[in-house]
């Protein structure tokens, strides 16, 4: 990402400001309506867990750490509350006018969006970085993060699903070893099961980062948990032709000589399709019908102005009568 000369003026001021200094953990804290149906409530314990662990560990690596400081960007004021309040010994860096535009009444404005793109940055500058890759802000800081190191694998800690992409198509691992369950919560593995990853169930259930993760078993149609060192990534591999035949395909195609699709479609000059079903011009179904002009159907039943049917009824015409009368002959 390239960031114009005002925002980077913008970013470089904010983090002198705030005081961002290596050594740092980045947190987000994702909250509000984050909650309703997406993500489970993860509490700002479960993220201190992994960062009292990362500042152990740089001490035990001789690293001299005098303040252990932490980067949060959430959305929720209370965060920040509650984890001054618990975590009296760490020093909480935050940007309090992100804080307060996440608000939803004020998400998608101008601010809101130049503050965000700042929390991104800083998180991603972080020498580690603990957050839900449920989040899009998470996974956009991971990549971010990528950019700034060789491998930035070890450098993430996610509390509940991993690195994904939304409406992604399901992984399968297979089995290296058979496994036997410990638990009802495990399932049975036999060399060569194929099992299918459950990545959104860590969307709503705690990830205890304990090397088993959540599966079915597509032979014994089981859910459960299985290690993941006891399996191997199944890589689905698609047919495509190769980068020589889709060159020549498309000089074939850009060839103003060949012009293949205008031999399989007639063009709409030939007009082929008014050869096959006659033009109105000519009328044809004037020729299987009879048209009104004619009136046929008058020819075959008698016309009004015949009378014919006065002609056949007693009353239409006087009758000769043995009395005389004006029907009488002479």
């Amino acid at each position: 990402m390239r960031m114009t000369e005002g925002f980077q003026e913008y970013v470089e001021k904010l983090g002198a400001r705030l005081g961002f200094e290596s050594p740092i953990v980045g947190i987000q804290v994702r909250r509000t309506d984050k909650l309703r149906l997406e993500s489970r409530f993860i509490g700002i314990e479960e993220y201190m867990e992994i960062v009292h662990d990362f500042f152990n560990d740089l001490e035990v690596r001789g690293t001299n750490v005098t303040t252990r400081r932490i980067y949060l960007a959430t959305d929720d004021l209370n965060v920040i509350q509650e984890a001054k309040k618990k975590f009296p010994n760490y020093k909480f860096v935050f940007n309090e006018d992100s804080v307060a535009s996440a608000s939803l009444g004020r998400r998608g404005s101008v601010d809101n969006m130049k503050y965000l793109m700042a929390d991104i940055l800083f998180l991603s500058r972080s020498d580690f970085l603990v957050c839900g890759m449920s989040s899009n802000i998470c996974r956009l800081a991971y990549e971010l993060m990528q950019t700034l190191h060789s491998d930035a694998t070890r450098k993430l800690v996610s509390l509940d699903l991993p690195f994904c992409i939304h409406s992604q198509s399901a992984h399968e691992v297979e089995a290296r070893f058979p496994h036997t369950p410990r638990s009802g919560r495990e399932i049975a593995l036999q060399k060569g099961d194929r099992v299918v990853r459950s990545v959104y169930y860590y969307s709503k259930h705690r990830n205890s980062l304990d090397g088993f993760w959540h599966g079915t078993n597509r032979r014994t149609r089981k859910t459960g948990f299985y290690p993941i060192y006891k399996t191997v990534e199944v890589q689905s591999l698609a047919d495509t032709p190769s980068f020589d035949w889709i060159d020549r395909s498309e000089d074939y195609l850009v060839t103003k000589s060949s012009r293949w699709w205008r031999r399989r479609r007639p063009s709409m000059s030939h007009r082929w399709w008014r050869r096959r079903r006659p033009s109105m011009s000519h009328r044809w179904w004037r020729h299987c019908r009879p048209s009104t002009s004619h009136r046929w159907w008058k020819r075959r039943r008698p016309s009004t102005s015949h009378r014919w049917w006065k002609r056949r009824r007693p009353w239409s015409r006087p009758r000769a009568t043995d009395g005389g009368g004006a029907g009488d002959r002479p």
